[in-house]
């Protein structure tokens, strides 16, 4: 540095370089974090973004470089068990460009058109989270570079995002409860409040209510079988007949017992329906169906060992009627909501004694026809005799059955549902071969056979069963508290739906309700915003919130929020003229 035109060069380099970093420095704001949706409830999938600001000309390093480069990197501190999200590990960047700095290629990441570089993490509200303020601390390391200079290094730099899991509290203020203001059931054209109904009527309801599941389709397939069986019976032992009936609506009565018994463990923990929450057991249910579907076209006869069915009860049926009846039970399930939610949830507010009386009563109006067919022996002998349209019935209710089976098929995740047909095609083969193929075939090959169809079921059951449990309730139209707070805020009226794919009555009400053209014309006008809340898959934030404005857990339930802050319930099945009289209602 002797020549002091040396010397002078430096000075201005080192002055310019240490002006442009100075300015680089003021122009650059610090690194933001949020996230999104927020709020957000049990079950969301949300996104946590970190933006950090460039100006023009300025890029940072990739993930992958190596010293002394600083690489961008990004986590998020304190998962586990204390946080309310479950969050990817692995954030997503922006792709990378090669920059050539002296010769040599480095990854860099260049800002986007907002000036910025977003490096974002996904994750999910778990089902168990707890409404409330949360912090996610996450940890930041980049450094901001020109073509000719770095800024200072951000190293280890601790951000906070900040979210809100539910509600805040002027939001429930706006959805104030009302104490079982859903124990409302409407049966043959009349509504009645059963809070405000005397125990004696109550009873009676619930079992009218179990009469009249006797002819829901869920259930209609089922009673031929019986019908068919007493036929037989009929023609050789007019008791075997009588004691047939009467063990076919005790197996009924026993469902609805244990149910009772279910809801008074559980207590206001028990849905009604929530076994078709599951997947495991709507695909259970789907397999028994295909399996009666094939017997009902013939494809095998249901034998037991020779050990088992000499037996003197074996030989009588009446195991057989018994399990028919509990399953009757069962699938009467996807299309009681609309008769049986109030009065289910109003048996859970009773003592226990009552709420077991209650579901007593209900089994007790389902069986009541193979009950009364049972005390007269009379009616069994006036079944035609069995013949050529016996099987022919048979066979038509089988198609009836595979109805059914197409229903709850449509309970199943979409993503998944190409796999789950595929399986329940190779089900059906399989038991065709069964049936048909090795019927009457004896020995070990015959054996063998079946057993590689056993295997082959497992085998491919556990590659292709693989779905989805949870669905995401993030999709537009969802209800979210803070979509209802906002569409209210805005003045408008806000249909709260509760519904799931696997109750029937719920396709009604969305039929008759929802696609008519009038409460569609509401929507277009934007007058009406209709929320989904679904409970196809187990969701406690929507069951929550349906206990507290309804009191009850069935579905299908609609709940209409005025800005004004009242609202309306409509419960089971209701018109559309109702429906719509409701929405332009005023004051």
């Amino acid at each position: 540095f002797g020549d002091s035109t040396v010397r002078k060069e430096f000075l201005s380099l080192f002055v310019f370089l240490s002006f442009s970093t100075i300015c680089l420095a003021q122009q650059l704001a610090p690194p933001k974090v949020k996230i999104v949706p927020n709020p957000a409830n049990p079950n969301d999938k949300v996104k946590l973004i970190i933006s950090i600001p460039l100006t023009k000309g300025l890029h940072i390093y990739g993930p992958n470089v190596k010293e002394p480069y600083f690489a961008t990197k990004a986590f998020i501190k304190e998962q586990g068990k204390q946080s309310p999200i479950i969050w990817n590990p692995k954030p997503l960047l922006p792709k990378t460009t090669i920059l050539n700095v002296m010769g040599e290629n480095i990854d860099v990441i260049a800002p986007d058109k907002d000036n910025e570089v977003k490096i974002i993490f996904t994750g999910k509200v778990k089902p168990s989270a707890k409404s409330g303020k949360y912090k996610i601390p996450v940890v930041l390391t980049y450094q901001a570079c020109s073509e000719t200079t770095c800024l200072q290094p951000i190293a280890n730099k601790e951000l906070t995002g900040n979210i809100l899991i539910g509600a805040p509290a002027s939001t429930s203020s706006v959805v104030s409860r009302e104490t079982a203001t859903g124990l409302k059931v409407s049966l043959l054209g009349h509504s009645f409040e059963l809070t405000k109904t005397n125990m004696l009527l109550a009873f009676a309801i619930a079992f009218i209510a179990g009469l009249i599941l006797n002819i829901m389709p869920c259930v209609l397939p089922i009673i031929p079988l019986k019908i068919l069986q007493l036929v037989d019976q009929a023609k050789r032992e007019k008791h075997s007949a009588v004691g047939l009936s009467l063990i076919f609506g005790i197996g009924i009565i026993a469902f609805f017992i244990a149910i009772g018994i279910f809801a008074i463990i559980l207590k206001g923990s028990f849905s009604w329906g929530m076994q078709f929450q599951h997947i495991g057991f709507v695909v259970a249910m789907i397999l028994l169906l295909l399996w009666l579907t094939m017997g009902m076209f013939g494809v095998f006869e249901i034998a037991l060992p020779g050990f088992i069915a000499n037996r003197p009860i074996m030989k009588s049926g009446y195991p057989g009627a018994f399990m028919m009846g509990f399953l009757g039970g069962i699938l009467s399930t996807p299309c009681s909501f609309g008769i049986l939610g109030a009065a289910v949830a109003w048996a859970q507010l009773q003592p226990p004694v009552v709420t077991l009386i209650v579901f007593f009563l209900i089994g007790l109006g389902m069986a009541c026809p193979y009950i009364i067919l049972s005390a007269f022996p009379g009616l069994a002998e006036r079944i035609p005799k069995a013949g050529r349209w016996t099987e022919l019935f048979k066979q038509s209710m089988g198609f009836l059955l595979l109805g059914v089976v197409a229903f709850l098929i449509n309970a199943l995740p979409k993503d998944n549902l190409f796999w789950f047909l595929l399986y329940f095609i190779l089900f059906s083969f399989v038991v065709w071969v069964w049936g048909s193929v090795l019927r009457y075939s004896t020995g070990i090959l015959p054996a063998g056979l079946k057993l590689a169809g056993v295997i082959l079921l497992l085998y491919t059951g556990f590659y292709l069963l693989k779905p989805t449990e949870i669905a995401p309730t993030s999709a537009p139209g969802a209800f979210s508290e803070a979509a209802l707070k906002q569409a209210l805020s805005e003045g408008k009226i806000v249909a709260v739906k509760f519904t799931a794919d696997w109750c029937i009555s719920c396709k009604v009400v969305e039929a008759r309700v929802y696609h008519n053209k009038d409460v569609l014309k509401l929507i277009e006008d934007d007058r009406l915003v209709v929320l989904k809340a679904d409970l196809t898959r187990p969701n406690p934030f929507v069951l929550k919130k349906l206990k507290e404005w309804t009191g009850q857990s069935g579905v299908p339930f609609t709940v209409l929020f005025y800005p004004d802050g009242r609202k309306k319930l409509f419960s089971g099945k209701f018109s559309p003229e109702e429906f719509i009289k409701s929405v332009k209602m005023k004051n």
